[in-house]
């Protein structure tokens, strides 16, 4: 979902620069920019990813199911924008 994103960033002249927090700029240029309602839970989605990798937490089958479903429908989103 983020390189989808970032993919539309670049479309239309945005550069996100390799800097602390740069995942949570492509998150607030989705919410703000791409008309899917997945895009509200980029946020949500990404902080759980990161939880995930360096919490140890465990992310349920139910869980990843709806998050999918919310990245397939923002990589659609900016198929059809593309």
């Amino acid at each position: 979902m983020r390189i989808a994103v970032t993919a539309h960033m670049l479309s239309v002249g945005y550069r996100v620069p390799g800097i602390a927090g740069a995942h949570e700029a492509v998150g607030i240029y989705a919410e703000a920019t791409i008309s899917s309602p997945g895009t509200t839970e980029y946020q949500r989605i990404r902080r759980r990813r990161n939880k995930s990798e360096y919490d140890d937490i465990t992310i349920g089958k139910a869980d990843l199911t709806t998050d999918l479903a919310h990245a397939a429908a923002v990589i659609q989103a900016v198929r059809d924008a593309l």
